[in-house]
This record gives C-alpha cells, sequence and structure tokens, in this order.
C-alpha cells in the first residue's frame, strides 16, 4: 500500500503517515505504519509494504494524515480508503 501526497506548489514541509490493516473475524488487525517526511517538495510517497500467504484471502483498509505547512500557512488532511470485497493472495 502506498500513499502520496502531491502539492501545486512546492512546500517547505510535507510529511505523511500511513497505516494498513486487514479485516479478521475480531475486528481491523493493524498490519503495518509507515512515515515519511520532506522539505521543499511538491510530492511524498509513503509505502506500508505487507506481503501475504498465497492463497488467503482478505479485505483491507489503508488510513493516512497528511501534513503540510509553509510561510501560507499550514494544513492537514485524513484520509480512508477500504476494498469491499476480498482479495485473494497470490503468488510470488
Amino acid at each position: 500500500m502506498h500513499f502520496d501526497t502531491a502539492c501545486k506548489m512546492v512546500a517547505p514541509n510535507v510529511s505523511t503517515e500511513g497505516s494498513l490493516s486487514r479485516s479478521r473475524w475480531y475486528g481491523w488487525e493493524q498490519l503495518k505504519t509507515s512515515k515519511g517526511g520532506k522539505k521543499n517538495t511538491r510530492k511524498l510517497r509513503v509505502v506500508a509494504p505487507k506481503g501475504c500467504k498465497a492463497g488467503t484471502k482478505y479485505r483491507y483498509k489503508g488510513q493516512a494524515r497528511f501534513y503540510v505547512s509553509g510561510p501560507q500557512g499550514k494544513g492537514s488532511a485524513h484520509v480512508y480508503n477500504q476494498n469491499d470485497s476480498e482479495i485473494k493472495c497470490a503468488k510470488r
């Protein structure tokens, strides 16, 4: 899973924190959290990789918080997405 930040103009400070979870019989299991930051950039990608056993099926959920700051001010956003049906893991 990856989380992308894309700004229209260069921002002095950009940071992102993203987490990946999968659905289990008892609720959501958090698998991986990743974060990163860059200075003087328009784009940032944070990757939260998680392998799975071939043949298993899960629903996945990704959540991220994005932060941007500079002379014009600061801002943040929270995004969330999940797949409605199970994804079957393939052998690599």
